[in-house]
C-alpha cells in the first residue's frame, strides 16, 4: 500500500490507508493512493479501486491467447479521459458527436460501476454539436478577457508569463444602499465568477485578485471566504490566501493540462506578437460546423473560399476523412485557397446545380 510522499499530514495518510485496506479483496491487491485521494470520498475511491480491477482482470483475459507483442492497454485519449476522471452525481447526460468515440466510452461504462450507459447519449442531429448547442458561442466568449457579470459590473483576465491577473470592476453597477455595501455586493458576485471562469478556463498557478477597495474587514473575510468555497467546487487543489490591505487576493491552483487560452489562442504575426488570434484547430472546427450546417440546409455540394494555409493543414493531416467516409460520402466539397485570407476567415455558400462554375485553382476534397 502506498501514498503519495505529497500528503503529508499524518492524519490524513493513516485515513487513507485504512481506506486502502478496505478495497482489498485479497492480501495481494495493492494500491498508491495518489495526490488527489483526500479530495475524493470512500465511494469514488471504491469506484476507481472497482475500475481498475475489472481492467487489470480484462488485460488478463486478452492475454491469454494474444500473439507476442501485442498491446493490451494504452491509456485512453483526450475524451475519454476527462469523462473518466471527472464523471461525477452533477452530470445528468453526456452527449457524444462521434460514433466511434461514442463505443469507445460504451466499453468504458462496462468497466465503471459510476458511469451509466443511460446517460450516455449519441448525438444524431444533421448540424454541429458546436452550433446546436451553443458551444461555439461559450468558447468565443472564454477567449474574451473581459467576462461581464448580471448586475452590470466585469472582471478582466489577462495571463502573463508568470501568473494570471484578474481585476474587478463595476461599470454601470451602483446598488441601492451605501457605497461600502454597493462594492462588497460586487466583488461577491465578482468571487463567484471568478471562481467559474477558473475552471471553465482550467488556469494554472498563481492567480492575483485585484477586487474594488472595501474598508470594512468583515467584508474582506467574507469575499474572501465566497472565493475559496467556490472554487473548492472545481475539484483541483486551491490554496487562498487572505485579503491585503489593498483588497488584492492571492490563490494557486494545481495545474492539469493546458489553460483554454494557451489550447486556443497563439500569438498574431499580424502585429508583432502583442495580440492573439483563433489556433488553426479552433478555425476548423468552425469550418467544420459550417460545412455541416449548409448540407443541412439541402445542399450536395459545398464551395469553401478560405486561408491557403488552413487548406494546406486540412489536406496534410486528412482531417475530415472520417467525415467523407461517413456523413459526406454523397456530398462534394470544393476548396478554393487564398493567400490575402487571414487564418480565421473563410465562406461557405452552398449549390445544387449540375454544372458548376470554379476557379482553376479550386481543389476536390477526397
Amino acid at each position: 500500500m502506498g501514498i503519495s510522499r505529497k500528503i503529508t499530514d499524518e492524519a490524513v495518510r493513516e485515513t487513507l490507508l485504512q481506506i486502502g485496506e478496505t478495497l482489498r479483496e485479497d492480501k495481494n491487491d495493492g494500491f498508491i493512493l495518489r495526490t488527489q485521494a483526500p479530495l475524493a470520498t470512500p465511494m469514488q475511491l471504491e469506484a476507481e479501486s472497482d475500475y481498475l480491477k475489472n481492467l487489470y482482470h480484462e488485460m488478463l483475459k486478452n492475454a491469454e491467447n494474444a500473439p507476442i507483442g501485442t498491446l493490451l492497454h494504452e491509456d485512453e485519449d483526450l475524451p475519454a479521459r476527462i469523462i473518466r476522471d471527472s464523471f461525477g452525481d452533477d452530470v445528468t447526460a453526456i452527449h457524444v458527436g462521434e460514433a466511434n468515440l461514442y463505443q469507445r466510452l460504451l466499453h468504458l461504462t462496462k468497466l465503471r460501476s459510476d458511469l451509466p450507459e443511460n446517460r450516455l447519449i449519441l448525438y444524431q442531429g444533421e448540424r454541429s454539436m458546436l452550433t446546436d448547442y451553443g458551444i461555439s458561442n461559450q468558447i468565443h466568449f472564454l477567449m474574451q478577457s473581459t467576462v461581464m457579470l448580471e448586475n452590470g459590473g466585469s472582471i478582466v483576465i489577462e495571463p502573463t508569463e508568470a501568473l494570471t491577473v484578474i481585476d474587478v470592476n463595476t461599470g454601470s453597477f451602483i446598488g441601492e444602499n451605501n457605497l461600502e455595501e454597493t462594492v462588497f455586493a460586487m466583488n461577491l458576485a465578482a468571487a463567484r465568477e471568478i471562481a467559474r471562469q477558473t475552471r471553465l478556463r482550467n488556469i494554472g498557478g498563481i492567480v492575483v485578485v485585484d477586487f474594488i477597495d472595501m474598508t470594512d474587514e468583515a467584508h474582506k473575510e467574507a469575499v474572501t471566504e465566497e472565493l475559496r468555497s467556490c472554487l473548492a467546487l472545481s475539484g483541483s487543489k486551491c490554496n487562498v490566501l487572505p485579503m491585503s490591505e489593498l483588497c488584492l487576493t492571492q490563490f494557486t491552483r494545481k495545474r492539469v493540462g493546458c489553460d483554454m487560452f494557451a489550447a486556443l489562442l497563439k500569438p498574431c504575426k499580424h502585429c508583432s506578437g502583442i495580440g492573439y488570434i483563433p489556433e488553426d484547430i479552433y478555425s476548423i472546427a468552425l469550418l467544420r460546423a459550417r460545412i455541416l450546417d449548409c448540407f443541412a440546409e439541402g445542399n450536395n455540394v459545398a464551395i469553401i473560399d478560405l486561408n491557403e494555409g488552413i487548406l494546406r493543414k486540412i489536406l496534410n493531416e486528412n482531417l475530415f476523412t472520417e467525415d467523407l467516409k461517413t456523413r459526406w460520402k454523397d456530398k462534394r466539397i470544393y476548396f478554393v485557397p487564398h493567400k490575402t485570407y487571414k487564418e480565421l476567415y473563410f465562406n461557405v455558400r452552398g449549390d445544387n446545380s449540375l454544372e458548376l462554375t470554379l476557379p482553376p485553382n479550386a481543389q476536390l476534397l477526397s
